[in-house]
């Protein structure tokens, strides 16, 4: 049995109930190894996700008896509740969610013991709390997404001149972040060189295999874990018509 304290903003006042445990044997072993990475809310449900192994689920807090459930991530990266990872999974997973909707997204590097990649494909995979599964949404490799000439005077470095076009296998790509919006982007931190104070985030839209926006901002001498989240702020602003779409990053 586990108790969960909710607060209201109308009583000002706490309250405690008693949350039921709903996991299988196989479930309870990743329960008692979970490590939390972040937190996410997902309708009257909260979610708690451990970007190794999946995501413990306080379901429908405001019932008088709340539920605990488990959700692992898709079975096409499983990872083995006794076995230890060397990088943080912040390197290549993020989780999000948005109109009840889960979001999940892995990065395949082609050197995994390597932080920084050039060489690397994303899979997104879509759920929500009434599925049964994960139903894969898009996978796309760094050597299909188009990128417009145009980035050309923000990253120059880019440029292949045997192609006649940019090349994002040119940059450092590192952390990934799940856009929180109704769409299928996907934020990801990079630089051209490891030691340089600049860095880059670049919007790719998974749909269409091609880079939406490119954002530069100081990274100064930070790791390359996120030191941002996302958030859903930027819908609640007044966009008048004609106005240059915004893509919000943190």
């Amino acid at each position: 049995m586990f108790d969960v304290h909710v607060f209201s903003s109308q009583t000002q006042a706490w309250n405690s109930k008693v949350a039921l445990l709903s996991l299988s044997e196989s479930e309870n072993k990743f329960f008692c190894r979970h490590d939390t990475c972040k937190q996410i809310t997902i309708g009257s449900s909260l979610g708690w996700v451990d970007l190794l192994r999946g995501i413990l689920v306080v379901h429908k807090v405001f019932d008088e008896y709340p539920v605990i459930k488990y959700i692992p991530f898709p079975e096409s990266r499983p990872f083995s509740p006794d076995k230890e990872e060397s990088d943080a999974p912040q390197y290549f997973r993020d989780v999000a969610c948005c109109n009840n909707m889960i979001k999940f997204v892995h990065i395949e590097s082609h050197d995994p013991c390597c932080t920084g990649n050039k060489d690397w494909k994303a899979t997104t995979w879509n759920r929500k709390l009434s599925w049964g599964d994960w139903r894969q949404r898009f996978t796309v490799k760094v050597d299909d997404i188009s990128v417009d000439q145009s980035y050309s005077a923000l990253l120059p470095e880019l440029w292949d001149s045997e192609t006649g076009k940019l090349d994002l296998k040119k940059l450092n790509f590192y952390t990934p972040t799940l856009s929180m919006c109704d769409d299928d982007f996907l934020y990801v931190m990079s630089k051209v060189n490891d030691e340089d104070d600049k860095a880059w985030v670049i919007t790719v839209d998974m749909k269409h295999e091609v880079v939406q926006a490119v954002a530069p901002f100081s990274a100064g001498d930070m790791d390359f874990l996120p030191m941002y989240c996302p958030c859903s702020f930027p819908k609640y602003l007044n966009m008048t018509p004609g106005d240059p779409p915004f893509f919000p990053v943190v």
